[in-house]
Parts: structure tokens; sequence; C-alpha cells
């Protein structure tokens, strides 16, 4: 009998993997080779087995068990499937009695598509990360890598890739440069340095390779073509602009303002054709941007308003109806967003943190049809996220309009824009004016304008006087790193250094043809003597004053001025400017501190050198202007004065006040610096390094109206301003030049208003009164220097209470003499650097003998977050303002400047309002609606006495939350068994419970 049921047992055993066999074959399914190609929920395919080779039920079949869900394509099959979208992939209910549902494990196909995303660490260093963009792919093959680190700081703002090409572009908000990293090589190549420090969001267009960003600080949207050469506006809006996203194919382009309300707005590529599309009234704003081929629809982030923490994510069809919250934390601070087939994957800046971990933030992704919210660790905070697409509709060449597009039209010379119903357009770069159809030109201009260095951008205007306002680049700047300039009005020569090079160029107006005369010196400064048209300029390395006379034969140097031994390490000349009147240079000198300022002044040829003011703020710019017969300077970064020439004249010591007259206190901001003035009388023309425009005001009035001049774009960084008129010599002409009949051989310098000396390079002698000769002296041992590894004066915003490493590398010296590893070096004290105000640093290196080489510069620190909150707080002559930093939280409280007095604030009141700003979201805390006032008596609350200490009250808070949060959890995926709830339900998963791997109840 026992054999026979063992013989039976067997007998049935081996029918039942005959059957398996046989259905394996009947579905004609390769195992082996078999592979799902995108999300696993739009499997059908025909394996019906299990991962334990264990059959499938029919999933209309009532036996052996009750099907809760049901298959897209139907339930007269036994099919693995995914109908409520399971992370893990596909799954079917079994034949086992005893095993309700197993899943398949069908393999996914291989997928080389990536989510990336960009930290910054504590110390300030950005890196860019990537893994799988299939979410259940990563799910069981988690490979996070880097694919981008930064050796020092620096802040990766925004990103966008280019699968076709098999690039990631990425802003640096730090070095202000757009970076391009090959997916290849892994090599980056930094571009359209000083272009990129605001950049919100950027997005890129496969079709016609242009590269398209938000500047949130010009309000404007901008786009460069594939050589990065050329670039332009595209929009620009009196709103803030901070997100964009594009859709190619249908030639759109998406963006976000925030102003008295928030607004999605759709264009075509060219920025015509504006429609809104979506609109906020309570101060909502778009925080971030980004358009899903695969459901056709626009996804965001929400920040709720000035009152509720936390953000959401939103949706839309592209005509902006069918909006709907994807999902709301009041916990999260959500910054960048992108998707991949059925996920949505955001940064969250909240930091969180474990009984058992240190702190971290999340980077979430969320299925869009069941909501299922997942996250994956990353220890430092995250900013943006892109999709490195290989897989969807990018790189086809097809467009969905027949009308508009670049294809098969002749080529725009700078950059061709798409347009929607309309030809395509072509844009010429900023500075350049369309010629016909396709071509750009840029129109030099040779009478009454203004000349105008933009630093960010590395480039000189022009910007007419006359009614036209015509505006221009002149084109020389795309060959030039322009750092440096100054304008010869008599001679109609424009001369500026270029950084990258070393060198001094010289060219006319047009800019064509420059040559260079001087190579190997570091400008601060430079100025140009009209009768003479030498040119006079501060060494930045040396501090020293050099004079170069220009003749048919050649440029010839020679050092006038050097500071005495003790204030070598000191001295840091900010401007010069020359006095053709009465034969003067004139230079201002911070001295490396507040209030140590000096105004000097020497006679042409050098001597005569003289401190005419002292104890100044913090000088920044000069210029004199013949005609007032006058100098004006600015003090304390804003205020303008101005003193006359004459005055100056006077034979008085270095505690002599110079009458001077205010003539305007500019006020713009704390964080304002002037960097140049000019005057076209009564006319001053302002140039700051934060303000977008040329400034200009009448100086016959004490501060009258400010106004901007119009007919410019907005700048990025302006460091100088012109003036050239066309009859510009005749105000010379009534001015003695005894140089106009000299020959001397190098250089010829004014000593009086009769007479005039010869001088000679560095290195050469006079032989007689007009020739020079190499002298026969031993070469002087030279001061170290710093091979142009100085680093140029820096332009941070800092985010507060983040402890970020300085955003430069020390100069690296070398000596002629002196070996590297014998030279005596010193560093200045960095620690302050991130305090909000201008900071002066000095790097010296000493060599065997004593000469002392050294490396000065500014770093001008400003906190767009702290600034936003200066516009919101209290009267400051009413109230005491304190910052403090908890963690990475600015914290800013208020108290009545009266001690014995209450803040008042709707209900609240207490000595000390405290944190009332919400920095991730740069507004109030406190309702603006309720003024905060001081008040004389303060209302105090008792509470009932309970007969509990405050441990017991916090014991019993912690105990409800524990049983609220456990209870939550448990009723959540008692829901989420399959079968148990609709799959496309959208109820929110609890923060607490978020991550967990309810799969387990199928």
């Amino acid at each position: 009998m026992t054999q026979t049921i063992y013989q039976y047992v067997v007998g049935a055993f081996v029918i039942s993997q005959i059957s398996v066999i046989a259905l394996r074959q009947k579905s004609d399914v390769n195992a082996a080779s078999e592979c799902i190609d995108g999300p696993s929920a739009s499997y059908r395919g025909k394996r019906n087995y299990t991962a334990s080779s264990t059959p499938c039920q029919r999933w209309n079949a009532r036996h052996p068990h009750i099907p809760k869900q049901e298959p897209p394509d139907g339930k007269n099959h036994n099919y693995c499937r995914n109908p409520d979208f399971d992370i893990h992939g596909t799954w079917c209910y079994t034949t086992n009695a005893s095993r309700r549902w197993e899943y398949c494990n069908i393999s996914k196909c291989q997928d080389n598509s990536k989510v990336l995303w960009s930290t910054q660490s504590l110390v300030g260093k950005g890196t860019i990360w990537s893994r799988s963009a299939d979410a259940e792919i990563a799910l069981k093959f988690p490979d996070i890598k880097s694919i981008y680190n930064s050796s020092e700081y620096s802040f990766v703002w925004s990103m966008a890739s280019d699968p076709c090409h098999e690039k990631v572009f990425f802003s640096d908000h730090i070095h202000e440069t757009l970076s391009i990293h090959s997916m290849t090589t892994n090599e980056t190549t930094h571009r359209l340095k000083g272009l990129m420090r605001f950049v919100g969001n950027m997005a890129y267009d496969w079709l016609t390779q242009n590269l398209y960003w938000t500047d949130s600080s010009l309000g404007s949207i901008m786009v460069v073509e594939k050589t990065m050469k050329h670039y332009a506006f595209v929009y620009h809006s009196t709103d803030r602009i901070d997100s964009l996203t594009i859709h190619p194919k249908q030639r759109k382009l998406f963006f976000s303002t925030f102003g008295n309300m928030s607004h999605i707005i759709c264009t075509d590529l060219a920025g015509k054709r504006e429609k809104i599309i979506i609109s906020h009234a309570d101060k909502l704003k778009f925080n971030d941007l980004h358009f899903d081929y695969w459901d056709n629809r626009l996804y965001w982030i929400d920040y709720p308003g000035l009152f509720l923490p936390g953000s959401s994510i939103g949706s839309s069809f592209l005509n902006g109806s069918d909006v709907k919250v994807v999902y709301a934390s009041t916990f999260a601070k959500f910054r960048g967003i992108a998707t991949y087939q059925d996920t949505i994957y955001v940064s969250d800046r909240s930091s969180y943190k474990s009984r058992v971990e240190n702190r971290f933030y999340k980077i979430w992704y969320i299925n869009k049809n069941n909501y299922d919210r997942r996250f994956f660790k990353t220890l430092n905070t995250p900013k943006a996220v892109t999709v490195y697409n290989i897989r969807e509709k990018t790189c086809s060449d097809e467009e969905d309009l027949p009308e508009g597009g670049c294809k098969n039209m002749p080529e725009c010379e700078h950059i061709c824009l798409p347009r929607i119903d309309a030809p395509r357009e072509c844009a010429c770069s900023i500075g350049y004016t369309k010629l016909g159809e396709t071509k750009c030109v840029a129109r030099i201009q040779t009478e009454n304008f203004l000349l105008i260095h933009d630093e960010g951008q590395q480039k000189l205007f022009q910007l007419s006087l006359n009614e036209s306002r015509s505006f221009n680049v002149i084109p020389m700047a795309y060959s030039s790193s322009v750092s440096a300039m100054a304008l010869d009005e008599v001679r109609q020569r424009l001369f500026w250094w270029d950084r990258t090079q070393s060198a001094i160029y010289q060219t006319g107006l047009s800019g064509i043809d420059p040559k260079i005369l001087i190579k190997g010196v570091h400008v601060k400064s430079m100025t140009v003597e009209a009768q003479t048209g030498n040119l006079y300029y501060a060494d930045d390395d040396t501090e020293f004053i050099y004079v170069i006379g220009i003749t048919k034969n050649g440029a010839y140097r020679k050092m006038l001025m050097k500071p005495a031994p003790e204030k070598r390490l000191l001295t840091n000349i900010q401007k010069i400017a020359t006095d053709p009147l009465h034969r003067h240079v004139y230079w201002i000198d911070t001295n490396g501190d507040y209030n140590e300022g000096e105004l000097r002044r020497m006679n042409f040829d050098g001597t005569n050198q003289k401190l005419l003011i002292k104890n100044m703020f913090y000088p920044r710019a000069i210029t004199i202007n013949i005609e007032r017969n006058s100098l004006f300077f600015v003090d304390h970064i804003d205020i303008v004065d101005e003193i006359s020439l004459t005055e100056l004249q006077l034979d008085k010591d270095d505690n002599y006040i110079y009458p001077r007259k205010h003539v305007y206190n500019l006020k713009l901001s704390p964080f304002t610096n002037i960097a140049s003035l000019e005057i076209d009388d009564p006319v001053m023309y302002i140039a700051t390094t934060t303000q977008k425009e040329i400034l200009q005001l009448n100086v016959n009035y004490e501060n009258t109206s400010l106004i901007a001049v119009n007919g410019t774009p907005p700048f990025v960084r302006l460091t100088s301003v012109n003036v050239f008129k066309k009859d510009s010599s005749k105000k010379f002409s009534s001015i003695p030049n005894p140089c106009s009949s000299n020959a001397c051989q190098h250089i010829c310098l004014i000593t009086s208003s009769n007479t005039s000396s010869c001088a000679c390079a560095d290195g050469y002698s006079l032989v007689d009164a007009v020739n020079c000769e190499a002298n026969n002296e031993t070469i002087k041992d030279e001061p170290p220097s710093y091979n142009n590894t100085c680093p140029q004066d820096q332009y941070v915003d800092v985010v507060p209470c983040l402890n970020i490493s300085v955003p430069w590398s020390a100069p690296v010296w070398i000596d002629d003499n002196t070996e590297n590893s014998k030279l005596n070096l010193t560093a200045p004290d960095i620690s302050n650097w991130t305090e909000i105000g201008n900071h002066n640093y000095l790097y010296t290196a000493t060599d065997e003998v004593g000469n002392v080489g050294h490396c000065s510069f500014t770093v001008f620190t400003t906190s767009l977050t702290w600034e936003n909150a200066e516009r919101f707080l209290p009267d400051l002559t009413t109230f005491l303002i304190s910052k403090e930093c908890r963690g990475e939280q600015l914290i800013i409280n208020v108290s009545c400047k009266n001690r014995s007095l209450c803040v008042t604030h709707g209900a609240f009141q207490n000595k000390t309002l405290t944190n009332i700003w919400d920095s991730a979201n740069s507004n109030l805390i406190q309702s603006k609606n309720s003024e905060i006032t001081c008040q004389s008596l303060c209302r105090t609350t008792k509470s009932k006495n309970t007969g509990l200490d405050a441990g017991a009250i916090a014991g019993i808070i912690i105990a409800v939350s524990l049983v609220v949060v456990v209870g939550a959890c448990f009723l959540y995926f008692q829901m989420r068994q399959k079968g148990s709830y609709p799959t496309t339900d959208n109820i929110p998963l609890p923060d607490a419970c978020q991550n967990h791997q309810y799969h387990e109840f199928h």
C-alpha cells in the first residue's frame, strides 16, 4: 500500500512537471531571451508561470483564488501582468492554493537612460550623480555613481541633457560658467564665462541644438546656439523668471514668472505668440518646470505660499487644462523635477535624520499611476534634476509642424529660432543687427556714444548718445577676454587688457585688426593721457604704476611709481585717471581695509608724489572732467563727491580737508558697488557691478533723479563706462602740448605747460636728449610672480548657514633666481569671507634676497537670501534684528530697541519674535497683514497646573504621535493589498511610512 501511494505521488509529480514544460512550450516564450522594454505595466507577453515555476491562474478564474485585479488587456488568459503598477514587476495569481500570488521575475531590457542630480557638499563642492532612470531596474541594481566632481567651491544650479550627442549641460552658479560634460570621455569644458550666475533652469532643443536658460536676475530667457559663440535674449519680463522647459517637436517654450501673480506662459521657441496657460493669484511659486513626452503633460514644483511650509508637485495638459496635484508634502522642500516614462523624480532639500543615521537628504521617485513614493538617500544637499533619456522621442529630426522649422531653410548666420505657424526667425547675438533675412552685422559707431565694458560677457559695447540709441558690440571681444579698458578720444583708439593672454591690445574703434602692445602684464586699471596719447596703467601684480609710450616703432614701458616698502603689502589701487590741464595722474587706493582709503597724485613723469585725502571709507571709482575742472570719486561704496581741481593744486598737508560737493548718494542697496563714473557735462553716467543698466543723473543738482539709460538689453556685470564725442579733441585744443614737436625715441612726458622731457623704457638709458640705448646694468633680481594665477575679484552670493569652502585657489609662485621650495609664502586669514561685504585678501611670496611678490584681490560677498529678507523686515530705527544659524537654517529674530517694550504681532506678544524668515521660500513666515509693533505691556497667558512636569508632557506627546503614525501606516498598507483598493487611488502616503515596500501585501 505504501509503495502504491509512493508510486502515485511520484507519478503525479512527473505529470505536473510535464504539464509545466508543456505550458511553457505552449506560451512560445524563450525565457532566456525575453525582456520587458519599458515599464512592466506595459508588458503584453505570454509568460504564464512565476519565478518558482508555478503556473499562473487565469485572470477570469475563481479558483483557487478570487482575483481582485484585472489586466488592461482583459482577463481571458493566464499571462503575467502588472495591473497595479507594482515597482517590482509583473506577477500573477498562482494555481497553488497556498500561495495567492507571486512575481514572475521577467528581466528588463537593457536601458542606459540615467537620472542625474546635483549636490553641494558642506564645504561647497559640487557633484553630479547618476543612477538608472528606470525605477524598476534601479531598485534591483542600485548603481549610483558620480559623473562629475568639482575640485573647488562650485554650485551646480541647473542641468539639461543632450543624449543625441552624449552631453550634459550644467550651470555653475559660483564660477558663472556653462559647463559641457561628455558622457563618453568624461571630460568637462567650460564656456560663456560670466553669463551663468543666476540661471534658474535650462532646456535643450535637440532639433536645432539650441540651449535655452532663464536668468532670474535679468528677468530674461536666453538662448545660445551649438558653437556657443552667439547668444541672444528670447523673452524679457519685469517679473522674475525662474523655470522653463521646451517641446522641440511642437516648437513650444513653457516658462514660469513670479511677481504679483505667478504664471506659466507658453510661447514659440522665438518667444513669440505668448499665452498664459496657468495663473496663481495667491503667491504660489512655480519653482521648477518639466515637459514629459511619455504622457504629454507638464509637471512642476509649487511652493504653497507665504504661510504654509512644504511643497507640492503639480501637473497639467500642455494647454493648461486638467490641473492636478500629484503629491503634496508638509515637510519636503522640493527643488528640481524630471520624469522618465511612468516615474517622477524630485530633489528634496529638507534634511532628515534617524536614530541610527546622520543627517541625509532625499531624491524621491514617484509612480504616476499608483502614486507609490520611494526615495534614495544623498548625504549632501541636492539641487537640480534631469534625465539623460536615450530611449524616448529624442534625436529624431522629424517635426510635428509643417511650417516654422529650421530644416531645409537658408542657414542663419547666428541663431535659428523655430516658430509656430510662421517662418523660422534668424536671431543675432547681443550687439549685432540683422541684415536681410539671415545675416548679422555689428554697426560700429564713429560719433557720439558710450563705450561700455561688461565683464560678465567679457565684451565691449557701444551705445549711441543720439536719438537712435542704437546699441552694438565691438566684435573683437569674441577672440578676447576683456578685463580692463581705456579710450583715447583724440586719436580714436581703443585699449584693453586680455586676462587670458596677459597682454594689452590696441585697435581702432571698430575693433578690427587688434595689435599687442605689451605682454606679460596684469592690469587693474588703465587710462589715456589725451595730449600725448600715453597709456598709464596700475599693475595688479606689483601695484606699480607704469606709462607706455606708443610710437611708430613700437610701445615702450616705464615704471613711474611703486609703493613705499612699508606699504608694499597694503597697497590696493582701484582706479587711475589723468588731468591734462594740470599734468597729473590721480589714483585711489583702498589700502586693503575700510577707513584706510587714500587719494594720491603724481606728475606725468612720476615726480612729486603726494597724498591728498586719507582715511577714506572704501573708494572705488574716480574720473576727471576738464570742462568742470573737477575730480569726481566714489566713497562709502555708493556716495559720489566732486572736488575742484584748482583746490587740489593748493599746497596742503594730508590733514587738510578739501571742500567737496556732495553730488549723490545712490542708496541703491547695501550690496551695490559703483565700478565706474564718466561725465558728459552735466550728465554723469554710472556703471555698477550689480545694476543691469547704465545709470545717469544731472550733477548740477544734488540728489537729482537717477534714471536708467534707455536703448540696451540688460547687462550682466558692468565694470567700466566711457564717453566718446566726435569733437572730443576740441576740448583739449586749448591746452598746451609741448610734446607735439618732440622727437623722443621712446616716451615723451609733459612736465609743464611749456616743457617736456624724454624718457626711456625700463632697461634703457638716454644717450642724448631724445635717444635711448640698452644699458649694461646687471639685470635686477625680480620679485616672485604668480604667472596669471592670482584670483580675480570674486563676486559671490553665499547661502547663509552653509559651511562652504572658498571659491578660489591660492596663487602659484615662480621666481627668476630662487627655488620655489625656498620662497617664503604668506596667506591671508579668509575665515570671514562669507560675511556680507567687501573683503580684501593678500598672498605674498618673498625670495632669498628679500624681493616680495604679492597677489591681492577683493571678494564682494552678497546674499540674496539676506537681501530678500531685508526687504520685509520692520523699521530698523525701532527694532533690533539678529541673525543666527541653527544647522543650515537661517533664523532671524526681531526685538524692540527699547528693551522695556514687547514685540507685538497679531495675537503674539513677547520680548523677541523668533524665526520670522523662511529661507527656502525667501519670504516671511509671519503674516504681512499683521503689523509688527512695539508695545509697552506684555500680555502673559498662564496655563492650568496639570500636575505634570515638562518631561512627562513631552513623553505623552511622543507616545500619542507614535500610536497615530503606526496606526496610519497599518491602515494604509491594509488598504494597499492587492485587490483591497483601486489601483488609481490618490491616497497620500503618510510621511512616516514613505519608502515602505507595500508589495509584500499582494
